[in-house]
């Protein structure tokens, strides 16, 4: 009987550090995201600029810290791809793969077994609603996806690891931002509720030499605009823009937009 019940203790014994193996970690801890990151196998230098970056700018004593978001602007800003190195136990089923799904994917390999809420874990929640008095029936689903879409795009540049944003009914968004500094609370409010404007401007035909010679005529202004080149990689390039036109367009004289190509070059065309 005792041999039985000594069999039976250490069976139990083995269930439950089984148990507590699956459940390690139980919450989410400071740093570990950083430390997956590093975890690819085929590091470069501009990989190891990104890290030293991200961990020389994200503070694990600091609850206003957003681990998310310091790895995701570092590796924005360095032009890095992710998709180019091997990150352990890393699938992409039928997805399409890019730098804040395997940032995501990270997020989850080390995240902690119990979620908080947002009551508890801190963040935002938005419930917004769409006019769709000036829309047909069959146009009002459309626009409902095309502006989550525009608003998933304005929230990534907070740097949120699992935003959760969907469609609530016929004409409502609502919007789930888990993990936010009061800061980025605010920085959120204002992305989400903000009324999108699309302008036009000359770039001044002799930009690049005025640039040169640190001129800027009256009625521009110098702006950064970032690009990629044909090989993918990311670069920054300053362009004097007019400020002041005797046109005045702006956007909302614009009735439609779509890309076209010359037909004998197949080159965009700019009209």
């Amino acid at each position: 009987v005792k041999r039985n019940n000594l069999a039976r203790f250490l069976l139990l014994l083995l269930i439950l550090g089984w148990a507590w193996t699956e459940m390690y970690p139980l919450w989410d801890k400071p740093g570990k995201l950083i430390e997956q990151f590093d975890k690819a196998t085929n590091k470069d230098a501009d990989f190891d600029k990104v890290f030293q970056a991200a961990y020389a700018n994200f503070d694990p004593n600091d609850k206003n810290s957003n681990e998310f978001g310091t790895l995701y602007e570092a590796v924005e800003a360095s032009g890095l791809v992710l998709t180019n190195y091997n990150f352990p136990k890393m699938t992409f089923r039928g997805q399409v793969p890019d730098n804040r799904l395997v940032l995501q994917k990270l997020q989850k390999q080390v995240a902690g077994q119990i979620q908080l809420g947002l009551d508890l874990k801190g963040g935002s929640s938005f419930l917004v609603a769409m006019d769709t008095n000036k829309l047909e029936n069959s146009s009002a689903s459309g626009a409902l996806a095309q502006a989550v879409e525009v608003l998933r795009r304005r929230v990534d540049t907070i740097g949120v690891a699992e935003p959760d944003i969907r469609p609530l009914g016929a004409n409502k968004i609502m919007i789930q931002l888990p993990g936010l500094s009061e800061a980025d609370q605010a920085k959120a409010k204002k992305l989400v509720t903000e009324a999108a404007f699309l302008e036009f401007a000359l770039v001044h035909e002799n930009s690049d030499r005025l640039i040169a010679d640190e001129l800027t005529p009256d009625g521009y202004k110098k702006y950064a605009y970032t690009s990629k080149d044909a090989q993918g990689d990311k670069f920054t390039r300053d362009v004097l823009v007019e400020i002041e036109n005797e046109y005045g367009l702006k956007g909302e004289h614009i009735t439609s937009a779509y890309p076209s190509r010359d037909p004998l070059t197949q080159s965009p065309m700019i009209l």
